[in-house]
């Protein structure tokens, strides 16, 4: 992976502790893997909301490409949540923990989702851990075809599912095309906060080190 910039590795040092700011502070973990608004909508396609968060109308075949090849080019993990506009889950994990007044910056997810042996590890590689985030509407065609042809069908019917359950995430390590979902693991189980799972999904991918003394709770 890539060098981070220095004012990347500024953002890292720990914040002090005080009450929760009104809004994130400081560099998000999550960053958008594109600019939605360089890509063309697809001829003839409506029903697309004026301020849309899964772009329903682009290609995601398009998306996806430009993301996984600038994942691959800064050695960042690529982050996918397959979703739709109308999925008031999916919508509730953009306002929280994405983008919203909760998101994770880079201070909060360093201080208190990672181990200190996790957290010294990231510090120490001085790479950016920053994860690059791309939305696809997965109720199209296109967009449930992508997820056929990635394997991401594959792993939701390997937990059970009969179709996939939104919001799903996926992860992909460009460098090794190592694909993985923490999404109900282990009989119906999951971790029992997003953090972890982002956690255990940088684990798996091969961006963090394992770190067993920490408990992660399965739900």
């Amino acid at each position: 992976m890539r060098r981070a910039a220095v004012s990347l590795l500024a953002a890292l040092a720990f914040a002090a502790c005080g009450e929760e700011a009104a809004a994130p502070q400081g560099p998000l973990v999550f960053e958008k893997a594109v600019d939605y608004a360089a890509f063309q909508p697809i001829e003839g396609c409506t029903g697309e909301r004026a301020k849309p968060t899964y772009f329903k109308c682009l290609d995601p075949r398009q998306l996806y490409d430009a993301a996984f090849s600038r994942a691959q080019e800064e050695g960042r993990p690529l982050m996918i949540v397959w979703g739709f506009d109308e999925c008031p889950s999916c919508m509730a994990l953009e306002k929280t923990e994405l983008s919203g007044k909760k998101a994770w910056t880079v201070d909060r997810f360093l201080k208190d989702a990672l181990t200190p042996a996790q957290r010294e590890a990231a510090l120490a590689s001085q790479d950016d851990y920053r994860i690059l985030n791309l939305k696809i509407d997965v109720r199209r065609p296109s967009g449930n075809a992508l997820a056929e042809e990635l394997g991401v069908t594959a792993i939701a019917r390997e937990r059970g599912f009969d179709r996939i359950r939104t919001p799903f995430i996926t992860l992909t390590n460009t460098e090794t095309g190592v694909l993985v979902s923490q999404a109900e693991r282990e009989a119906g189980a999951r971790p029992c906060n997003r953090a972890d799972e982002f956690v255990l999904n940088l684990v798996e991918a091969g961006f963090l080190p394992d770190d067993p003394s920490r408990e992660r709770r399965k739900c």
